[in-house]
């Protein structure tokens, strides 16, 4: 998969970065949208920063792609990760369907 850019709202603006382009069917869950021509950037910056300035958060997640189970990492939004949880379980992500999500102990939601 390519990588192309993608924002994420915070503060009322976008902030911009570069991530795989695998968010097609999941993007209204996460808010990780795939930028278009007509897209105003505030800013663009890395995954990292956007995870320490919490902005964003990583969910891991057991996909299952034919049959095999592997472990993905899928950007959240912080302001959407409350409710993005429970709606990623059984959505396609990468080829395959999401079986289970969790949040690393240092990011658990209260």
């Amino acid at each position: 998969m390519s990588r192309t850019p993608h924002y994420i709202t915070s503060n009322g603006g976008k902030v911009g970065f570069i991530a795989r382009d695998a968010y097609a069917d999941i993007s209204d869950i996460v808010g990780v949208v795939k930028v278009t021509s007509s897209d105003q950037l505030a800013s663009m910056t890395d995954i990292e920063d956007l995870r320490q300035s919490g902005v964003a958060l990583h969910f891991h997640c057991r996909v299952d792609i034919g049959g095999q189970i592997r472990t993905r990492k899928i950007l959240c939004a912080m302001t959407k990760a409350s409710t993005a949880r429970a709606q990623l379980i059984g959505r396609s992500y990468a080829g395959g369907t999401i079986r289970s999500v969790s949040i690393k102990r240092d990011r658990v939601l209260y």
